[in-house]
């Protein structure tokens, strides 16, 4: 397994461009569509979620796969560097409540958990981006700026979804707080490209 992942992170690195992450991940959307028209919308509504956390999975794969490898790489007693350390276990952190969020979720249909999925899938990624690639790094203060102020916007989607309650559970915050996740992961792509 993790040979089979050491290829992918290898293969990644040399092919995965941000087209493909865009076309990758609109294609869980066209799926989902695909579904739609088989299915009618009541039976597939309550799946709207699992295709957003996958989606988000394919999109990022390209920083989560590393901690997958360093979970892996630890049984067979490799030393890991005390900053990736704890970039790691920030990922398994909200990756975990992203999961716990989702199950939770399923089992009482209430709404504002939603919030705390996305949240948690938008904050494993920047964890682990900030702590290996922005910490010392004095350039790149702006996108550090950026993930503190997207933080508490989505804080603050989460805090107003729970507030209100309602079907609707992606709220203007929890909105302005993907879109910023997508702005800022374009500028670190672009970054990391120079």
């Amino acid at each position: 397994m993790l040979n089979k992942l050491l290829e992918l992170k290898d293969s990644l690195e040399q092919n995965w461009t941000y087209l493909h992450k865009i076309l990758f991940t609109f294609s869980f959307y066209l799926l989902y569509k695909v579904f739609l028209k088989v299915l009618d919308s009541e039976t597939m509504s309550p799946y709207i979620l699992l295709f957003i956390v996958l989606g988000f999975f394919v999109f990022t794969i390209d920083i989560l796969i590393y901690p997958l490898i360093d979970l892996l790489a630890q049984k067979n007693t490799r030393i890991i560097d005390k900053k990736i350390k704890i970039a790691n276990n920030a990922v398994y952190f909200f990756t975990s409540l992203s999961i716990l969020s989702t199950l939770y979720y399923y089992m009482t249909h209430y709404y504002p958990v939603v919030n705390i999925v996305i949240f948690s899938l938008i904050m494993s990624a920047f964890s682990y981006s900030i702590i290996l690639d922005y910490y010392h790094d004095k350039k790149a203060k702006i996108i550090k700026w950026l993930i503190v102020i997207l933080t508490i916007i989505g804080l603050a989607g989460i805090i107003h979804g729970f507030y209100l309650n309602k079907a609707l559970n992606v709220n203007t915050f929890t909105l302005i707080f993907i879109l910023g996740f997508f702005i800022v992961d374009f500028l670190v792509y672009k970054w990391r490209a120079k």
